[in-house]
């Protein structure tokens, strides 16, 4: 009835054949496992990139409330639209000048970037720079980035305090340990202190760093720490620091730079060029009065050139062979509007307050008007835009959220100057 096989070899084929299937069904599911875990990993990464997405475009959505128009003098067209915006509740801090407002008008359709408005700071400093004061103090302090190894004194910029200055005093320390205390009962507020006698000890430590703390000795407060870096290698001669505004007008023919201290400021001269064409630089040589001075650097013809462009000053030593640059500066090239019908073809700013702005951050609690010129671009088939016509405005944040805004003009306008609600 039953077949034994007493054949060794026999028996030894049948579970070597086995063995392989086995192996075969493993590696058949270690590779399908494989594709799985790939693909799950795949879809789990693109699940999150659209969340973020998905996030972004909730968090920075931008809210309109009013939109008017203001008469212009033909008293039948506007020389001025204004659209109130915020951020939605619970919104990010959204930039409105990386914000885009694509417009549709009788004009046509283009894109609107923002344009900065009001002035421009033309703000300098040789080492220190004192904040603003504010109402009831700000209690801050600044100072230059760095120091000189083996320096003994520092100036800080102390700005308007909330108590009394004798209340306060500064704390050095460095990252040893070293310590100092300078009493501030004898100087002044909104101003720059000459802190001295901090031993060589804070600064011995070339590459290091020394943390300047402002305290309210007499209620135990730290109020603001800021650092600044031991450089290196002590530079013989004087800091050979320069600074240059950090904002500059387009087509602008000089241009203002702080210089520091020089042992022989006639060895050296300012150079300014820009990047759009270094060959056609500017230089000047120091006199041997402009020492620890702010030096006017005239005839920069096209330097200053197109808007956001980069303006390098660099200070060269022309004793050595080739010259040396010792240090440079940049400013940008910023042009701003003074008002609405300073606005071109493709630009938009933005109001606060009443005042034009160069920067403008929205949030759920803040509130800025995009301000739009409507003689020119999309809004002007030929004239500007006028009673009964239409447009669209859609404003797309940095993440791309967009919020539109519909514009109808009323069939019929009264007076110039007059605010209509579009």
């Amino acid at each position: 009835m039953f077949e034994f096989i007493n054949n060794p070899e026999d028996r030894g084929q049948v579970g070597i054949g086995t063995l392989i299937v086995f192996i075969a069904m493993v590696l058949v599911a270690a590779i399908a496992a494989g594709v799985l875990i790939n693909t799950a990993g795949f879809l789990q990464s693109q699940a999150e990139a659209t969340g973020q997405e998905s996030t972004d475009l909730v968090s920075e959505r931008i809210e309109v409330g009013s939109s008017v128009g203001i008469v212009g003098s033909g008293a039948n067209t506007l020389k001025e639209i204004r659209v109130t915006v915020q951020g939605a509740p619970g919104s990010d801090n959204i930039d409105l000048t990386d914000t885009t407002v694509q417009a549709v008008g009788p004009g046509g359709q283009e894109n609107l970037v923002f344009k900065a408005g009001g002035s421009i700071d033309n703000t300098l400093a040789i080492q220190s720079s004192v904040p603003g004061s504010a109402p009831g103090g700000t209690d801050e302090i600044s100072a230059q980035s760095e120091i000189q190894s083996g320096e003994t004194s520092i100036e800080v910029g102390v700005s308007s305090l909330s108590e009394d200055i004798a209340n306060y005093e500064l704390q050095f320390e460095n990252q040893d340990g070293d310590q100092a205390t300078y009493d501030l009962s004898g100087d002044t507020q909104d101003t720059v202190i000459t802190a001295g006698s901090l031993g060589s000890d804070l600064t011995s430590n070339a590459g290091g760093s020394v943390d300047i703390t402002l305290v309210d000795a007499t209620n135990s407060i730290e109020h603001q720490t800021i650092s600044i870096k031991v450089l290196e290698d002590p530079i013989p001669g004087g800091s050979k620091q320069i600074n240059v505004q950090s904002q500059i007008t387009p087509g602008a023919s000089e241009i203002d730079v702080a210089v520091g201290t020089l042992s022989s400021p006639t060895n050296y001269q300012l150079r300014v060029d820009d990047e759009d064409d270094a060959t056609s630089a500017v230089t000047q040589t120091l006199a041997t009065d402009e020492d620890e001075s702010i030096i006017t650097v005239t005839g920069l013809g096209a330097l200053s050139v197109d808007d956001g462009a980069n303006i390098d000053v660099t200070l060269v030593d022309t004793t050595t062979t080739p010259n040396t640059d010792v240090a440079t500066s940049s400013g940008q090239v910023l042009g701003t509007v003074n008002s609405v019908s300073g606005l071109g073809a493709g630009q938009f700013t933005v109001r606060s307050d009443g005042t034009l702005q160069t920067s403008a951050v929205l949030n759920s609690e803040s509130q800025f008007q995009i301000l739009v010129n409507p003689t020119v671009g999309a809004f002007s088939d030929g004239t500007a835009f006028q009673e009964g016509q239409q447009a669209t405005l859609d404003i797309v944040s940095p993440a791309g959220a967009t919020t539109q805004a519909e514009l109808r003009a009323p069939d019929l306008f009264n007076s110039e100057d007059e605010a209509v609600r579009l």
